[in-house]
């Protein structure tokens, strides 16, 4: 498993996250960054571990449709995907993968986290799929708000792993339907100056 500090971290971070989301809403949490390489792939696939191991049933979507990495990290296959779906070559139970294999290390180098981690039996993913060109017109498509719609009635939680805010348009094109949005940003600090 993760060691003992980050396991609790991915635990407060998922207790707040569901403290934010009102009573009665859909719990459906949107994790993006302003630019590339800030995180948050890691923060949505350990994020979407810690929700499953509290025991709610929690669906994992990448909706980064341009530098997906869950299959990787989750040893799960990369096709089909949201995408195979979002343009009809694929049916729901085609899409749905179970994680219940190793959850590679957060850095994707493919090297278990701590010996390896058997991921929860409630945690499901959907992966990018076949690249496409124009991706922001499938995720601001109406298949994809139907289809956001329908798995927030079936899961507990649902986790978006989406692209960078700055360099693409993509991710606007979900914000409006989701409960909450989690932003993570890579902190920078200077040495001192000699």
């Amino acid at each position: 498993p993760l060691d003992d500090p980050d396991q609790e971290a991915f635990r407060i971070l998922r207790q707040n996250m569901l403290y934010l989301t009102e009573a009665g809403n859909s719990r459906t949490m949107l994790v993006t960054s302003p630019m590339a390489e800030e995180g948050k792939s890691t923060v949505a696939a350990f994020l979407a571990v810690a929700t499953a191991e509290s025991g709610m049933r929690t669906l994992l979507v990448e909706c980064d449709l341009r530098r997906p990495v869950l299959a990787n990290r989750f040893g799960l296959k990369e096709s089909p995907g949201l995408t195979d779906y979002l343009t009809g070559k694929a049916a729901p139970p085609q899409i749905l993968q179970p994680v219940n294999g190793v959850v590679s290390h957060p850095s994707g180098n493919g090297a278990p986290a701590s010996g390896g981690q058997q991921g929860p039996p409630n945690l499901v993913c959907i992966v990018s799929g076949t690249p496409v060109p124009g991706p922001v017109e499938l995720l601001a498509s109406e298949r994809f708000h139907s289809f956001l719609h329908e798995v927030a009635e079936v899961y507990d939680a649902v986790i978006l792993d989406t692209a960078p805010l700055l360099p693409v348009a993509d991710t606007l094109a979900i914000v409006p339907d989701v409960s909450t949005l989690l932003v993570c940003a890579r902190l920078v600090t200077r040495g001192a100056v000699e």
